[in-house]
């Protein structure tokens, strides 16, 4: 997978499928194991905890989008 350092990857998004090893499984575990970027991903509020579980994702932030600002959301991002 070819990526520029510094990049912010967006997926859009991952959930019953990925969690049973099918649709985008494969390719968000190497894009996780293998990038040093910011990866941002949508998960449906029922699949945050087995998605941050199944791909190992300790020290994910996670934003409701109900609940946060837009740019209260982007410049943490940005930031990490």
């Amino acid at each position: 997978m070819l990526l520029q350092e510094n990049t912010i990857v967006i997926i859009d998004e991952i959930g019953f499928l990925e969690l049973n090893d099918r649709g985008w499984a494969e390719a968000l575990n190497a894009l996780i194991s293998n990038s040093e970027n910011k990866i941002i991903i949508t998960v449906r509020d029922r699949y945050v905890d087995e998605v941050k579980n199944k791909f190992n994702l300790t020290d994910a932030i996670v934003f409701n989008v109900s609940d946060t600002e837009v740019l209260t959301a982007g410049m943490s991002v940005l930031n990490l």
